[in-house]
């Protein structure tokens, strides 16, 4: 098992108060831990004798069960939790039938994944999890669609999720960007103030092969842009107000349907016209990017996420963009990330499924230190760092039967920042 190693705040997390140490609660009592000797600490607390073996293999594989039983709300990521986006990790799937069936504990999946929740269910379902086991389920694709669906009439519930980005000045360049500098309250598509500006022409990059071959999905913008009137599809640069991204692979555009009047806008042109997925090779995008630099459009990331598992490969995801935009030279309140680690997918799961829940109780697990463990600390909650996920090559010593490599898993957590409440090789 491995043992709980995070600062006793976030904020001394993120200010990385010590190279080589930081505090942590055992059993009600603030101790200083040294963590290139957090093994024999940890030892000297009672809680296990010292590794024989170099400290570079002083983590286990696996989490006790008596640990997590101390939350009530567990927020897991998919991809390298509970599956590698091919096949399922069988313990994983074992310890949230545990932890929901004979503990009654929430489980709620927090995923950058750009597609919808009911996908979600979907597709872990045929993995052999339960949707029963879990309270619920929300997706950065969620929140794209909160977010550019804000302004429409009877969607109360849903403004509400967002209402704490209102006036929250993190977010005020995003409600700029998408024409909604007073919140969602200010105009909607079906009342009198709605006008021809306040329609969003995006720049829509998704997934094409991916989204059948590999990820289950198929790509398909009744499922990327549903609900959503305000977001017009358009194929230049110069003709759009920001861009969308859902995938890196293919842009979407509008073709005329078959009898369509072939001097219509290619946004007015409504039910004459048929959005399709055109596949773009890397080049196409960077320049399609470069010329959006030039213009500093406003981009919106429907999943942060740099890379993710997919079998034993790590595949790019829509996050590298938004990197790529940044080192185009976009100022980074351009730049919209509405997923882990921005804070407004938290407060949506919190409003949605666990409203009464002190974060005390809550734990998010995942295998991102950069949004997972990030994410989770900004948000004032424990976490648990899944080292096998995209890490796993840098953090496991290959030849000795995959063993975590202390030095390393210091550097890693040195250069990014964070502390992690808990560690372990896997989800079980």
């Amino acid at each position: 098992t491995s043992t709980s190693t995070s600062t006793s705040t976030s904020t001394c997390c993120r200010r990385g108060l010590t190279a080589n140490s930081f505090t942590r609660q055992v059993r009600g009592a603030s101790v200083v831990v040294d963590i290139r000797q957090r093994r024999s600490c940890v030892c000297a607390l009672g809680m296990g004798e010292p590794s024989s073996s170099s400290s570079s293999s002083s983590s286990s594989s696996h989490l006790l069960l008596s640990e997590l039983l101390s939350y009530e709300v567990f927020l897991l990521d998919q991809f390298g939790v509970l599956h590698d986006g091919v096949a399922p990790f069988p313990r994983a799937r074992d310890l949230c039938r545990t932890l929901a069936v004979d503990h009654g504990k929430t489980l709620v999946i927090l995923s950058n994944s750009s597609r919808r929740s009911h996908l979600t269910f979907s597709r872990l379902e045929k993995m052999g999890f339960d949707p029963k086991w879990f309270a619920g389920c929300v997706t950065s694709g969620d929140v794209a669609h909160l977010v550019l669906n804000a302004q429409r009439e009877g969607q109360e519930e849903e403004q509400e999720l967002l209402k704490d980005t209102y006036e929250d000045e993190r977010y005020e360049g995003l409600w700029k960007d998408v024409k909604l500098p007073s919140g969602p309250s200010s105009s909607s598509p079906s009342s009198s103030s709605w006008k021809e500006e306040d329609v969003l022409r995006c720049l829509h990059l998704t997934w094409s092969s991916r989204g059948v071959d590999q990820d289950g999905f198929k790509a398909s913008q009744s499922e990327d842009l549903v609900g959503m009137p305000r977001v017009k599809v358009c194929s230049s640069p110069e003709d759009a107000n920001c861009i969308l991204i859902h995938g890196t692979e293919a842009i979407t555009t509008l073709s005329k349907a078959e009898g369509g009047d072939e001097d219509d806008d290619e946004e007015e042109v409504g039910k004459e016209s048929i959005m399709e997925v055109v596949p773009l090779e890397e080049d196409a995008i960077e320049a399609l990017l470069s010329v959006c630099a030039d213009r500093t459009l406003p981009m919106l990331v429907a999943n942060p996420d740099l890379v993710t598992v997919s079998g034993n490969n790590l595949v790019k995801m829509p996050g590298s963009l938004a990197r790529r935009y940044k080192e185009m030279g976009v100022p980074e309140e351009k730049i919209h990330l509405l997923g882990k680690p921005s804070d407004v997918i938290y407060e949506v799961a919190r409003k949605l499924f666990f409203p009464s829940v002190r974060k005390e109780g809550v734990v998010a697990v995942g295998d991102s230190l950069e949004h997972d463990i990030l994410g989770a600390e900004q948000f004032g909650i424990d976490s648990v760092f899944i080292t096998s996920g995209i890490h796993g090559d840098d953090l496991h010593k290959k030849g000795e039967d995959g063993v975590l490599c202390e030095q390393a898993m210091h550097n890693l957590l040195e250069k990014h920042g964070v502390n992690p409440t808990m560690h372990s090789k896997h989800f079980e």
